[in-house]
């Protein structure tokens, strides 16, 4: 299968342009079939993962099967190779809208849904990306979130989600309270406009 092999290809090449030509090609053939990632969770998990790593991406132009792949993602969401980090929450984005629903159920051999596990990690897997590339990641993840139809899960889940940027809403609002002229700071302001960004999705 080619995706067996680009992952394999990509775990022995050596030099980030060349792992980036490779990290692109995997995830321009991921986005081609979502009907062969819904069918098969563990190739989806992989791929998903390995989105996961091309957001940690960052050298400039490109910002076990499913599980490897998705995990390879992941990885890619530290890199520092241009494009690859946005090349990977793209294609994050467009996986979920296309299997969603796998994300919420738990799989065979799974202890837990993928959306609680990716929950877990959230800070270490968007702790490299931009804040676009951020907004772009709690859309899917709000898309996993929202093909759950147990209401109670589905609460829990958005209160991890929505924990980081809480958390800074809320140290800005208190250094606010100690002094309005904190707002006026171009970092402080920034900040909030992602944070609101992110409450958009």
């Amino acid at each position: 299968m080619v995706i067996r092999d680009l992952l394999n290809l990509c775990e022995i090449t050596k030099g980030k342009d060349n792992k980036a030509v490779i990290a692109s090609n995997i995830m321009y053939v991921v986005g081609q079939y979502p009907r062969f990632l819904r069918a098969h969770w563990k190739f989806l998990k992989t791929v998903v993962n390995k989105l996961f790593e091309f957001m940690h991406e960052t050298h400039p132009g490109v910002q076990k099967f499913l599980k490897t792949v998705v995990n390879k993602l992941f990885e890619f969401m530290h890199e520092t190779h241009p494009g690859l980090q946005d090349m990977a929450c793209d294609t994050f984005l467009k996986i979920v809208q296309k299997c969603k629903r796998k994300f919420v159920i738990v799989q065979v051999g799974e202890n837990e849904p993928f959306v609680s596990e990716l929950l877990s990690a959230l800070a270490t897997t968007v702790a490299d990306l931009e804040p676009h590339q951020i907004h772009s990641f709690y859309e899917s993840v709000g898309h996993m979130i929202q093909a759950e139809s147990d209401p109670h899960k589905r609460d829990e889940y958005l209160q991890r989600l929505m924990a980081l940027p809480n958390q800074k809403w809320g140290e800005i609002i208190g250094q606010a309270r100690q002094s309005v002229d904190f707002l006026k700071d171009q970092d402080v302001i920034r900040t909030v406009l992602n944070i609101l960004q992110v409450f958009l999705f």
